[in-house]
């Protein structure tokens, strides 16, 4: 049923927004980082969050597939809403002196109805697999190896700028 799929999406979402809005909050306020690195670095714990209780709970997946390429479609996905968060995130921080945390408030508002969307239709399908998973699926299986040096990679180009955004003042 659509709504009560919904309501559980708005759950999970929910769960995974106090996640992120917390370790952001603490990240920023105790730990010095600029509350935007602090708001990027945050996402990762509160996607995982929102992915583990919409495989299980939300959409009732389970283990039905490849969970590794599903949570890869995931990712991909909801890169796109994350660009339109960040981007509503920053504008009514900086541009409107908005406080970070009802910032974030409104930007997540902005995308909840695309990541419904795009859970519902693209990562959690009801067929066996969609076109954006059997893709990841494809490329995590044939490229592991650099995706993972990619991963190290990234990793360690972005370790010192995370750093500065840290460092006070």
């Amino acid at each position: 049923m659509m709504t009560g799929e919904f309501f559980r999406f708005l759950i999970a979402g929910g769960a995974g927004f106090l996640a992120t809005l917390a370790l952001t909050f603490i990240l920023t306020e105790y730990a010095g980082w600029w509350y935007f690195a602090s708001f990027v670095a945050a996402q990762g714990i509160g996607w995982a969050l929102i992915f583990t209780i919409n495989t299980f709970f939300t959409f009732r997946e389970g283990y039905r597939g490849d969970l590794l390429a599903r949570f890869g479609a995931f990712i991909l996905a909801y890169l796109g809403a994350f660009v339109l968060n960040a981007c509503v995130v920053l504008v009514l921080t900086e541009g409107f002196d908005t406080h970070y945390l009802i910032s974030m408030v409104v930007g997540t508002a902005v995308v909840i109805g695309l990541n419904f969307v795009v859970s519902k239709h693209i990562v959690f399908t009801r067929e066996r697999t969609s076109p954006l998973i059997a893709r990841a699926t494809s490329i995590v299986r044939t490229h592991t190896g650099a995706l993972v040096l990619a991963l190290i990679a990234s990793a360690i180009t972005i370790a010192p700028h995370i750093m500065l955004w840290s460092s006070p003042g």
